[in-house]
């Protein structure tokens, strides 16, 4: 279990590294004449529509701003997949409340990467289940997921008053070795999710609504409803509130009983430069809650 640990710890240092020098290389491959070619051209075109150079510079700090803006203000929730495309990776965890020994623990991470505009691709890496104290229980990898999002509508920016994107994502996610009872959407299937986000002011909303198709006998097939609501509170702090349902999130082991469940997920968070960090708690109708964190790095 800690050499499986210890394999995903790796990957996910490594993938940072090699995005971070990839980036590096790139801007320092860039010509200074090309540099010097472009301030050059703003300054004619200034001249020739006889506004002054500060101008046409501020509208070209504002474009280069409103490009990078791809979340428009907002930040992702725990369990309502975000609309918008973006590099980055996430890093997710879980422990259950039950105070007796043997509860789980789970260990995720994610990277998604922005192929253009509207185009965007999505990494889940096999999560880690293991239990506390570790080694009470057999740890277990989870089913490795890969999917593919595109954005078919966007309006407004990180400034404006109001700001949204509509996106649709469909994947599927596959399990290679044994299935375990300890993952709650088990086996192979497929996926299709319509997601949403809009932003007034300093409160933004978020959605996914979706269909999970499993493949194997080893799942269920059930409908997905995530929303959540959440308020910036100055430039930094976040507070959400996440409502999820599944129609097939509580299984029987012994009777292979399937039911729907709702679960609630009060979050704070903190984001600065390039991460954002959330600490939640997950409270189930049906079973026992959990403590739930997401940490998240822009590339």
């Amino acid at each position: 279990m800690f050499n499986r640990l210890g394999q995903v710890l790796a990957v996910f240092l490594f993938i940072n590294f090699f995005l971070v020098m990839t980036v590096n290389a790139d801007e320092d491959d860039k010509p200074a004449s090309q540099t010097q070619t472009r301030v050059k051209t703003a300054s004619v075109d200034a001249d020739d529509d006889d506004q002054p150079v500060s101008q046409v510079q501020t509208k070209a700090t504002s474009q280069e701003a409103d490009e990078d803006d791809a979340s428009k203000g907002m930040v992702e929730s725990f369990n309502v997949e975000q609309a918008w495309v973006e590099n980055e990776v996430f890093l997710t965890g879980s422990m259950d409340d039950s105070f007796s020994k043997g509860h789980n623990l789970d260990l995720e991470m994610e990277w998604e990467v922005a192929v253009d505009k509207v185009w965007g691709l999505e990494l889940d890496f096999p999560e880690l289940l293991a239990a506390r104290p570790l080694g009470t229980e057999p740890a277990a990898l989870g089913p490795i997921e890969v999917s593919i999002r595109r954005i078919y509508g966007e309006f407004g920016t990180e400034d404006s008053p109001m700001s949204g994107v509509f996106s649709v994502r469909a994947g599927g996610n596959y399990w290679w070795g044994t299935t375990d009872d300890r993952v709650h959407y088990g086996g192979n299937g497929i996926n299709l999710e319509a997601l949403g986000a809009f932003r007034l002011q300093n409160f933004f909303l978020q959605g996914l609504y979706g269909y999970n198709l499993d493949l194997d006998q080893s799942a269920l097939s059930g409908w997905v409803a995530d929303t959540a609501l959440g308020c910036l509170l100055g430039r930094r702090w976040v507070v959400q509130f996440e409502a999820d349902f599944s129609s097939n999130a509580v299984v029987d082991a012994d009777d292979g009983i399937s039911s729907g469940q709702w679960s609630f997920i009060p979050q704070f968070g903190f984001k600065t430069g390039e991460w954002y960090v959330s600490v939640g708690e997950e409270l189930n109708v049906l079973s026992v809650g959990s403590t739930v964190l997401l940490l998240e790095h822009d590339l």
